[in-house]
């Protein structure tokens, strides 16, 4: 976990990493303190990607269960310095054409995973963008980097390792292109969702 702070909402935030799966940055939801007692999620869905614990006499360390898909193990987090919680990802603006939400599947190990990528732009100048994994908790995952060049699109994922790189087609309805995570290489097409 990188630290806690709090978000524009001046809600409780923070992210979670794990080097071991090449995870950095993930946003936690949900996150609550009560007294020494400490209790966050990863990703969207109540009950799935949650953590309780509660904080040490010394404030060094918070030890408690980690849950997932039903199944639940000790988990301990030791402090090691202040919080480091990057800024969210902005990039350069995008065409009308790649704003709103889009929808795909993605072939993995024997399952078909949906996911959901939203990008829109910000009234800053900027891009923003995030995926959803809805058959994983709901686990959102922030765009690093959006860059478009005419009709193709590169989008990376830093805290997962991952990156996108497709092309929409002449209709503006589909980004067609490959997904990549470390030695995993596999297509994804990606289709508008209606309004």
């Amino acid at each position: 976990m990188a630290g806690r702070g709090k978000n524009s909402k001046g809600e409780l935030a923070g992210t979670f990493g794990n080097p071991a799966q090449r995870l950095r940055g993930l946003p936690l939801s949900k996150v609550a303190v009560e007294g020494k007692s400490v209790r966050f999620q990863i990703g969207r869905v109540a009950g799935e990607r949650t953590f309780e614990g509660a904080l040490s006499a010394d404030g060094k360390s918070i030890s408690g269960t980690y849950s997932q898909s039903g199944g639940s193990v000790p988990f301990s987090l030791t402090r090691t310095g202040d919080p480091r919680i990057e800024a969210a990802a902005k990039s350069a603006p995008i065409g009308r054409e790649l704003e709103g939400t889009w929808n795909g599947t993605l072939a993995v190990d024997g399952k078909q995973l949906r996911f959901v990528l939203t990008m829109s732009n910000e009234p800053d100048g900027t891009a923003t963008g995030s995926i959803v994994n809805l058959d994983e908790g709901e686990l959102e995952i922030p765009v690093s980097t959006i860059t478009q060049a005419g009709s193709n699109l590169t989008l990376d994922f830093k805290t997962v390792g991952g990156s996108y790189a497709g092309a929409l087609n002449k209709e503006g309805t589909e980004l067609v292109g490959t997904y990549s995570q470390g030695a995993f290489v596999a297509p994804l097409t990606f289709r508008l969702a209606k309004p």
